[in-house]
């Protein structure tokens, strides 16, 4: 069975007025450029410790690092860079959704997307299209956030993937997303049948 992509499968993100001037006040500018300045330095000196553990789980499944890998999702580059520091020499990377139609079946030993699927920025309906891309026996690694009511739909479509024999749990774990944060979030491990 084939699956569609929506033509943006991908949420855009949301300005907020603490990006956008909404007023021409000297004072009121000034205080939103210092908030945003602040938190876009806080921002930039996030530890993403995700993309390490899913690094160093992959290396655990693979004998060698002699394996194609895709990084697929809004934060693929610093996947790809964890995966690169861990050994691992053949990675690709890839942002957008709409590009994944365009990759051959049973391309890649393993689809990583880390945080993609986080606050449901990506629509479930990916999964299908990670597995096709994804050779038999690889794996798919994904992460979603613990506790988190509105990614049901998420692991609902990876349990019916599951059903129906296209790939199987192989494990998961909870962890961290970013070093000092609070929330969690759960490393999935799925190996394609």
């Amino acid at each position: 069975m084939r699956y569609e992509l929506r033509a943006h499968s991908m949420k855009p993100k949301k300005l907020s007025d603490t990006t956008v001037p909404g007023t021409t006040e000297p004072e009121e500018l000034r205080r939103r450029y210092d908030n945003w300045a602040t938190n876009a330095r806080v921002r930039m000196r996030w530890e993403y410790v995700a993309h390490k553990s899913a690094a160093r789980k992959l290396w655990k499944h693979f004998t060698d690092n002699d394996v194609r890998l895709l990084c697929f999702g809004n934060t693929a580059d610093i996947a790809k860079q964890a995966l690169s520091e861990k050994g691992f020499m053949q990675i690709d990377a890839l942002n957008n959704a709409d590009d994944l139609i365009d990759i051959a079946k049973n391309s890649y030993d393993a689809v990583v997307s880390i945080g993609t699927f986080i606050n449901n920025d990506a629509d479930p309906l990916l999964f299908p299209e990670l597995a096709r891309i994804t050779k038999p026996n690889g794996l798919v690694v994904f992460t979603l956030q613990a506790q988190a009511e509105e990614e049901a739909a998420l692991l609902d479509k990876a349990n019916d993937l599951e059903a129906r024999e296209n790939w199987k749990l192989v494990e998961s774990f909870g962890g961290r997303y970013l070093k000092d944060a609070e929330g969690m979030s759960i490393l999935y491990i799925y190996k394609k049948l």
